[in-house]
């Protein structure tokens, strides 16, 4: 029951940021301000999840003897990157104001 209260709380909500003069203005502030707090919490937990999942591979990469140093250097910064891509950038929906 509460799921569906919430659902049409959001639904109400978005319905009058549309009718609203600056209607897709007004709507696109709704879903960046609703929104900001899920994408967040997502974001944040694929982080976590790139990071744990890289700390073994780079661990056995380090480890494998097979592997030759710049072999070993390229594969750390392939890893740093993924985490950087994974992990960078802003944790909001609303695009920041221009410098």
């Amino acid at each position: 029951m509460a799921h569906r209260s919430l659902a049409l709380a959001l639904l109400l909500g978005v319905a009058g940021c549309a009718g609203a003069d600056e209607g897709a203005a007004a709507a696109r502030r709704f879903v960046e301000t609703a929104g900001t707090p899920f994408y967040a919490v997502a974001k944040g937990a694929a982080c976590v999840v790139a990071a744990a999942g890289s700390l073994p591979a780079a661990a056995l990469a380090n480890a494998a003897p097979v592997l030759e140093p710049e072999e070993k250097a390229e594969l750390d910064v392939d890893i740093y990157r993924m985490v950087g891509r994974t992990c960078g950038g802003a944790y909001t929906l609303a695009k920041a104001p221009p410098a």
